[in-house]
């Protein structure tokens, strides 16, 4: 383990996070996160001491139909983007957004610290899934998608 390890670690339990280790303890799984458009799955990567990997899943799989747009809605989205990233597994329909911690110092890093990455993840996600649920439900195109996920701010 790792100091930045060990302090994530510690805030998932002191902030009542349920998770499950997976992969020797390298991926924790979260209890899904209810958030004000969605519930997300989280899955937290913690293969490199110095590193966290934060990840949330949109629930629901893109049908092959829809995957052309919600591809260039991705790419939209993410060229003004710049803390979050959002990621496309076309195979399996998966779209899912990531953030990352990097942490080189000896100190442990603040639980604030831990915290404002972790919820500026879910939280992106939020406000882009509006637009997934245009383009999947309303028809609507990627650039519309795209405006009306960034006018909910």
């Amino acid at each position: 383990m790792s100091v930045l390890i060990d302090e994530f670690k510690k805030y998932l339990h002191n902030d009542n996070w349920k998770y499950t280790e997976l992969r020797n303890g390298t991926l924790l799984a979260a209890q899904p996160i209810r958030c004000d458009r969605g519930t997300y799955e989280g899955f937290f990567d913690l293969r490199n001491p110095q590193r966290i990997d934060f990840y949330f899943k949109v629930p629901i799989p893109i049908p092959e139909e829809k995957k052309e747009a919600i591809s260039q809605f991705i790419h939209l989205a993410n060229y003004g983007l710049s803390a979050v990233t959002f990621e496309f597994h076309w195979e399996r329909g998966e779209v899912r957004s990531r953030s990352t911690l990097i942490w080189v110092e000896e100190s442990a890093p603040s639980e604030e610290t831990i915290r404002h990455h972790l919820v500026r993840n879910y939280l992106c996600l939020d406000e882009y899934f509006e637009g997934i649920t245009a383009i999947l439900y309303a028809g609507a195109s990627p650039q519309e998608a795209l405006e009306k996920s960034e006018s909910t701010n």
